[in-house]
């Protein structure tokens, strides 16, 4: 118990690496597929403000467990990802290492990419379009090379 406190310092610190990492992945892709000059601070700026999207999803999980599926055991809960791939295949009979590219697939992940590319359309005084193709070839390769990882350690400790 006196120990506890730890695990509220944690969830800043992995939010800062996080948005760090994505601003650092997006500002190669930038760097390399724009002719303006954009910051890091920018960015960062800029991930920070998309990364509240992913806020309107325990208000989802919220709202479904509390008015919709009222019975519910913790694997239920643990596997519920609103408005993603896995709510529709659904994770029983799924194999394990599956589950999360499912999850990770979802209508708020594509928001979250929109609204990057906006950003980023903006600020290299481009298009959305420009700026989804620069987000599509930075932040989603690295993404895809995150969920291969994740797909890995799962099959392999499983």
């Amino acid at each position: 118990m006196q120990w506890q406190w730890v695990g509220y310092l944690i969830i800043p610190i992995v939010l800062l690496i996080k948005t760090s990492l994505i601003a650092s992945v997006l500002y190669m892709g930038t760097f390399f597929f724009s002719k303006t000059t954009v910051t890091f601070k920018q960015l960062w700026g800029f991930v920070i403000t998309a990364e509240f999207v992913f806020l309107l999803i325990p208000i989802f999980k919220i709202i479904w467990f509390y008015f919709f599926q009222t019975i519910y055991n913790l694997e239920d809960i643990q596997y519920f990802y609103p408005l993603s791939a896995l709510s529709i295949v659904g994770y029983q009979g799924l194999e394990p290492w599956l589950i999360y590219p499912f999850q990770v697939l979802n209508l708020f992940e594509v928001a979250y990419w929109l609204l990057l590319a906006y950003f980023i359309g903006k600020i290299t005084e481009t298009n959305m379009d420009r700026g989804l193709k620069i987000v599509a070839s930075s932040y989603g390769s690295a993404l895809l090379l995150w969920v291969v990882v994740i797909m890995f350690f799962t099959l392999n400790y499983s």
